[in-house]
């Protein structure tokens, strides 16, 4: 289904700053978006801003892609991806605190503290000098504010790709350039139905195991809103208070949580029944905070099987200048909500030099 991406952000919509012109065949440069996560919404936004008509094709009923947030009874909001947003790199930066008033992420004020078989440990204070930053209503909001104004076909799921007149066919349509906006192994398949071979790994990605708690009990008043495990020895790998990070997440005595399993024990449970790792994560919070935290009210178990890449392929070895079909994501960048900003920006900005250096 087709949409004109629309949202509480009329501020946000893509405004065109020039036009690429037509392209040889005489239409309407059209660049097709293969994923509606954060890389691909960066890419067609900012090729939308340059007046190239963009679609952008998502097999799912969302934008955000691991940008996941869940919303359930009575008012717990649960980020069951990307639970924190750290902007170092000044573009990001510069369009987080360019968002329409209300629409922007609120900075965490508490710290991460790292366990070591679930003993709580001093926190590094240059670390948690970094500013994080969290959307209350759950960070998909920030796929939400990016999709505003582009035209997104969900349930549209891209299987292959076709060489068609001089350009690139996606379910049928000829586009003069695609953006692979997926998870490295995905892509690589892609390329491979047109025939094509990038130096990207068919495999190394580490599966999650993300699993939300509630509970009808105020979260505890720490200093620190997560945990993390920096060895990855113990199952439970990363811990966020949700209802401690940023306002809204929970109603007055409710807590939510969001506990990330390590890449072990995600690989190992992946197919394990979702109570069962419900009762098993319960268990470790249980073992941090106290009587009542091993039985939560609310659950639910998210499975992520491309969670972050062990290894990325380089940027520039991928996306050749003057390539009708550029990757984005974390294939080709460190598995971060601003790294994926950033890859999208740049093939982006490959796509309309090549463009433009042909003279349209």
């Amino acid at each position: 289904m087709a949409t004109q991406h629309q949202g509480d952000y009329t501020d946000a919509s893509p405004r065109p700053t020039g036009t690429l012109g037509p392209s040889k065949h005489g239409a309407v440069v059209r660049v097709a978006v293969v994923g509606a996560g954060v890389s691909g919404l960066a890419a067609a936004r900012a090729l939308a801003s340059a007046g190239v008509r963009t679609v952008v094709f998502e097999a799912s009923d969302r934008v955000g892609g691991r940008l996941a947030t869940w919303r359930a009874e009575p008012g717990l909001v649960f980020d069951a991806g990307a639970t924190l947003i750290a902007p170092a790199g000044a573009e990001f930066r510069s369009f987080l605190e360019g968002l329409p008033e209300g629409s922007r992420p609120e900075r965490i004020e508490r710290w991460i503290a790292p366990h070591e078989g679930l003993r709580v440990l001093p926190g590094d204070p240059a670390r948690n000098a970094s500013a994080r930053y969290a959307f209350p209503q759950g960070n998909q909001e920030l796929a939400e504010v990016l999709a505003v104004g582009l035209e997104v076909r969900f349930g549209a799921r891209v299987e292959w790709l076709d060489r068609m007149d001089g350009g690139v066919g996606v379910r049928g349509e000829r586009f003069d350039a695609a953006v692979l906006a997926v998870p490295g192994p995905q892509a690589l398949e892609l390329l491979e139905t047109m025939g094509e071979r990038r130096p990207i790994r068919p495999d190394g990605y580490r599966s999650c195991l993300s699993v939300a708690l509630g509970y009808p009990m105020d979260a505890p008043d720490l200093p620190w809103f997560a945990l993390i495990d920096p060895d990855q020895r113990h199952p439970l790998g990363w811990l966020s208070l949700e209802s401690r990070k940023v306002s809204g997440r929970a109603p007055a005595g409710w807590a939510a949580v969001v506990a990330q399993l390590s890449a072990r024990a995600s690989s190992d449970w992946y197919e394990v029944d979702d109570d069962a790792i419900v009762e098993r994560t319960a268990g470790f919070v249980g073992r941090l905070f106290g009587r009542g935290w091993d039985a939560p009210k609310v659950s639910r178990v998210v499975r992520w099987r491309h969670s972050q890449p062990e290894l990325s392929a380089m940027f520039e070895s991928v996306n050749r200048p003057g390539s009708t079909v550029m990757v984005a994501g974390d294939g080709v960048t460190k598995g971060r909500v601003e790294y994926a900003y950033e890859s999208g920006r740049r093939v982006a900005a490959l796509l309309l030099e090549g463009r433009n250096g042909h003279g349209g």
